[in-house]
């Protein structure tokens, strides 16, 4: 018997990171980009007032969100990176305001 994974045609390597990577890896790099843009908004970093801004002019209504509570904090982190798309992009535009 052959037990050669080449002869199967199997893979065992992790995907490559792209933008359209979904599962394992898109999770992970959205749960890292939660967490910096949450310590960038806390720390009221000039990356994290530059995501503050984003937000707020996405934001129809006229009440601002209440910047001292972490859970919406969190949850305004989750607004930007499904805006931005992904957490890699996410993490590269928080790269791109420092």
């Amino acid at each position: 018997m052959n037990f050669d994974p080449q002869s199967f045609g199997l893979d065992f390597r992790p995907p490559l990171q792209s933008p359209s990577v979904s599962g394992a890896p898109a999770i992970l790099l959205n749960a890292m980009a939660e967490e910096s843009i949450v310590e960038a908004i806390t720390s009221k970093s000039s990356a994290g007032l530059r995501i503050i801004r984003y937000l707020m002019s996405k934001m129809a209504s006229n009440s601002l969100p209440n910047f001292n509570d972490s859970e919406t904090i969190r949850l305004l982190a989750r607004q930007f990176i499904y805006e931005a798309g992904s957490g890699m992009y996410a993490i590269e535009f928080m790269n791109a305001a420092d």
